[in-house]
This record gives structure tokens, sequence and C-alpha cells, in this order.
């Protein structure tokens, strides 16, 4: 999400010690840059806890469960906020209808506290997402859209309940009930479709065998790690099965599945002594090929290492975005001010109606929603196209993730978590 990215990218202001921190919404990933003789990485830790963010290794174990349980929780979540803003529409309609007929006194009391009722568990439990986050940004002091709309829940709930209390007014409990729903249902779209671009790039580093059956002086075969490959060893590969490394083909021709590197969907000749590449595949016989090069070296891996890097690297269209969204907030706060001062002479009633109307309206969450997760979403895309392209190729097959690490040295340690 947009608004965790600007709240933890803000962090290395207020703690001291705290270098960089670099936030990777492909993979739900953070990379962590620090002085550890300034700060350890525990009060790092500690202090992302206290803004509602629980850090976890990258290369966890069970990080499928712990998205199952996400998932249920974002469902329960999502359910109990349809089921409230739909009984709060329901009283709304019955209010509505007492317009156009007689309503006694009480019965209008009681729908407009129902409706009060609702709206405010409605902000409590699965609308308290959007106060969170709108609290860890005044405390980190970077603003972002949770912001306006946790302003506006406020001001549409709080003028509602003032407004039953005394008895004249209208109230805007259902519309906030309501928007608390819309709101959520966007915020889960964008996680399902974040972590599905993130599966879909770790899945291309499934298509090359992380074994290989290298052949033994003896002229037996035995089943070693791709990284122990060494240039010159010949290795076997069945037909249908994933060549772990690049090299040249030995003994007869043979006919190649290119369709990873190259999309072409029909088997390719190769001649003895034509290079082959590690993932593409032999479709007709068994063949043998010597090792020119293995492991991360290989095309292959470049192209995996090529996606991991447009995966986490921001466009300058995504920056843009970002610094468009923090300007445009502060502009919109400082128009809803001066829009409840010039409306408030004609009345509190109206002053909060034009402000709510203007913090919920002017949200910018096409702004800092969309062009990140159109982003994100093109490099699952084509990610997702290249594994499906791939017969016999399991859309379940998870490839278990793994720790980020980099080679280039650096003044500081640097750690993933997600």
């Amino acid at each position: 999400m947009r608004a965790c990215l600007w709240l933890l990218e803000a962090l290395p202001r207020i703690i001291d010690g705290l270098i960089a921190v670099r936030v990777d919404l492909g993979r739900a990933a953070v990379l962590v840059d620090w002085d550890p003789g300034r700060v350890s990485l525990s009060t790092i830790a500690r202090r992302f806890d206290t803004l509602g963010y629980q850090l976890l290794p990258l290369a966890d174990p069970q990080a499928r469960e712990r998205d199952k349980v996400i998932d249920r929780a974002w469902l329960i979540r999502l359910g109990v906020a349809g089921a409230i803003a739909s009984n709060a529409m329901a009283v709304a309609f019955a209010l509505y209808g007492g317009l156009f007929a007689t309503m006694a006194v009480e019965y209008r009391l009681l729908f407009q506290w129902t409706a009060v009722g609702l709206a405010l568990l409605a902000l409590l439990w699965p609308g308290r997402i959007f106060f969170l986050n709108a609290w860890a940004a005044i405390r980190a002091r970077t603003p972002h859209m949770d912001v306006p709309v946790a302003l506006g829940l406020l001001a549409a709930v709080g003028s509602g309940t003032i407004n039953t209390i005394r008895g004249e007014g209208s109230i805007y409990c259902e519309s906030a009930a309501m928007l608390v729903f819309l709101l959520l249902v966007g915020r889960f779209v964008q996680y399902r479709q974040q972590r599905k671009a993130r599966q879909e790039v770790e899945l291309i580093t499934s298509l090359v065998p992380a074994v290989a059956r290298r052949k033994s002086v003896e002229g037996g075969t035995e089943e070693v790690p791709i990284e122990s490959l060494v240039a010159g060893e010949l290795v076997q590969v069945p037909a249908g099965e994933s060549v772990p490394c690049d090299g040249l083909l030995r003994g007869s021709a043979a006919r190649f599945d290119l369709a990873l590197l190259t999309g072409e969907s029909r088997p390719t000749l190769v001649s003895p002594g034509e290079e082959v590449w590690a993932g593409t595949r032999p479709v007709d016989r068994p063949i043998e090929v010597e090792v020119t090069v293995a492991g991360s070296e290989t095309r292959a891996g470049r192209l995996v290492a090529m996606v991991r890097e447009a995966a986490s690297r921001r466009p300058p269209i995504v920056e843009l975005a970002d610094r468009l969204s923090g300007w445009f907030l502060m502009v919109v706060l400082a128009v809803a001010g001066f829009t409840a001062w010039w409306w408030w002479s004609l009345g509190p009633n109206l002053a909060i109606e034009r402000t709510v109307a203007l913090l919920v309206v002017t949200c910018p969450c096409a702004l800092g929603l969309a062009t990140p997760l159109a982003v994100v979403a093109g490099i699952g895309k084509a990610a997702g196209e290249a594994c499906w392209s791939r017969a016999g190729t399991s859309s379940n097959a998870w490839p278990a993730r793994t720790r980020l690490s980099s080679t280039r040295p650096a003044p500081s340690p640097k750690v993933a978590w997600r």
C-alpha cells in the first residue's frame, strides 16, 4: 500500500541511526540500512511494531500459512463491514421514508440511534485500519491518503451523533458505514493483486531445477545441486524436464521448447555443439549437455534477476505520483479547513456537510494507488505469462522464498524483512 510506503520510508527522519528504508511493494518486503553503532536492529523492529508493522524474515517458511491467515482476517473484516453497511442503509431507507409520511418521534430517534451505533461499530472494528494508518502518519510527520479519509469519517459520524442528540439536522452515518466497506474492498483488491504479482515473479525461479543429474567418471549419474556444477562437466536431462544450466548439446540433434526465453510455442531443432539454455526442455528424447555456466550466471538466472530488480525498483512515474500525492493531501487539508471556516457563518451543519464532502471526494486514491498498482500488476502479468507458457508447470508449485542479499559492499548492514 502506498500509505505504508510513505510511512516506512519516512522513519529515517525520526530514528537516529536508521539510514534508509526501502519498501518493495511487489514482494511485500522492506530493506533496512542502519548504523549498528547508533541504533540496534531490535530497537528498529520495536519502532516498526509500535506503528503496526510486524517484521518477519523474508525467508520465513510459514509465509504461505501466514498469507492464508491474512486472507481470512480480510474476509472477516469485509464481511462485518458489508453487514454493517447493508443494515445501516436499510435503517436510512426507513428514515427517508419518514420524510414522506408521518413518523412518530420515538421511532425516528430509534432509527437514528441505530444508524449511529452501526456507524460507530463500523469505525471501531473494520474501519479502525484507516485511523491507525492516519495516526501513524501523523506521528511520523508524513501525510498520506488515510488522513483525509479518517477526518471525513470522524466528521460524518460525529456530526450525525450531535444532530441525533439535538434532534435536528441530517445524519451521515449510513454513508460513513458504506464508505468504510467500499474503501476496504479497494484495499483488499490491492492487497491480493500485489501478493499475486509477488508470487508470479517468484514462480519464475521454479522453472529452473534445483538439482542436476551429473555424469560421473564411471559412467553413472548422481544428483547434485546446480550450484556445484562446473564448466566442462556433463549433465543428463530426460525428455520433458528442464535443462539445469547453460551449455552445449552433445550427441545427436534434439528438439527444444524455448518458450521461457523466446516465447516461441513450437519446438526448435538444436544441432550437436549448439548452445542450450537453462529452463528450456528437450521434447523428443533424453540429452546430454556440457556445462558452460550454472546458477545465477545462466541466461534464465539473469532474466530472474532483471525481473526482481524491475519489481523492486520504483519507476520515475511512481516517484512523481508519491510527490504529487503528498503535496495534494496538504492542499486538500488546507482547503478543507478554509471551507469549514467559510461556511460556518451560515450554520455548523452546512459547514460540516461541505467539509466532509470535500475530504471524502478529494481523497487521492487514484493518484496514490493506480500508478504503483499498475506497475506491480504489469510485472506480475509478464512473469505469469512466462510461467503459464510452460506446459506442465503447475500454478500452485510456488518456490521457497529466499533471503534477499547484496553482493555490493555497503558501509552499513542490510537486512531484508517481510
